[in-house]
């Protein structure tokens, strides 16, 4: 995908999310244990609309500790409707400072040097990943991600999310592949030749690749191995 469509994907989960009714806020939200649906919400506003910047306009050899030592905290919100106001303008704001920005600009990111695409697609995956986790705690049955952007999101998985998971909990995991119903060629996950392989529909692989449901996938070969992949994500980036 290009980065301008992850700029127009961010802006639909926001609406999204705007679109919420101030009442289903306190909603307890299984796929992230002890969350609600209104900490979910702060935590884009926070994690993703004042947080992204900041990595966007970093250098590329800023530190991360550097990158976000000004993200303003999350404030003390009394009620519903001003959670969702404060998502409302922080989103806005890193929406537009994402519009405003070239793509190919260099800058800090995750991975190290790169360049502010990176800071588009994240958001967009980010913001999906939770509204799926949003739907199922209020019982959308209706997709919340097309398959084009589930394909995108399950190579960033592979790409970046979960490599960098085993980076940070320092575990070498032998190599599995993924293969999407809806994509030609298996993905490789990992170095080395693959003990498993991970096969699905896109929009189950992604929630199994983010260490949510594995529903509807299926596992050939060393089953251990595509499991602890799976729970990656869950053990290094707990609650997001």
């Amino acid at each position: 995908m290009e980065p301008r469509e992850h700029i127009a994907w961010v802006k639909d989960n926001t609406d999204w999310f705007i679109a919420l009714p101030e009442s289903s806020l306190h909603t307890p939200v299984p796929a992230c244990p002890g969350w609600t649906i209104e900490t979910v919400v702060s935590h884009l506003a926070f994690g993703v609309g004042a947080a992204y910047p900041y990595g966007l306009h970093a250098a590329a050899d800023t530190s991360s500790t550097e990158a976000f030592k000004d993200v303003p905290r999350p404030p003390s919100l009394q009620t519903a409707a001003l959670v969702l106001e404060e998502f409302a303008l922080s989103m806005r704001a890193c929406i537009a400072a994402f519009e405003q920005t070239d793509p190919a600009t260099p800058c800090f990111t995750y991975e190290g040097p790169g360049v502010a695409a990176f800071w588009f697609r994240r958001a967009a995956i980010e913001t999906t990943i939770h509204r799926m986790d949003v739907a199922e705690a209020l019982h959308k049955s209706e997709p919340q991600v097309s398959i084009v952007r589930a394909i995108d999101a399950v190579k960033e998985a592979i790409e970046f999310a979960l490599p960098l998971a085993a980076q940070i909990t320092a575990i070498n995991i032998p190599a599995i592949t993924v293969q999407l119903d809806e994509h030609p060629t298996a993905l490789q996950l990992g170095s080395g030749e693959p003990a498993a392989q991970v096969r699905g529909p896109a929009i189950p692989i992604l929630s199994a690749l983010w260490g949510r449901s594995t529903n509807q996938i299926q596992v050939d070969g060393d089953q251990a191995t595509a499991e602890r992949w799976l729970s990656q994500i869950q053990i290094a980036f707990a609650g997001r």
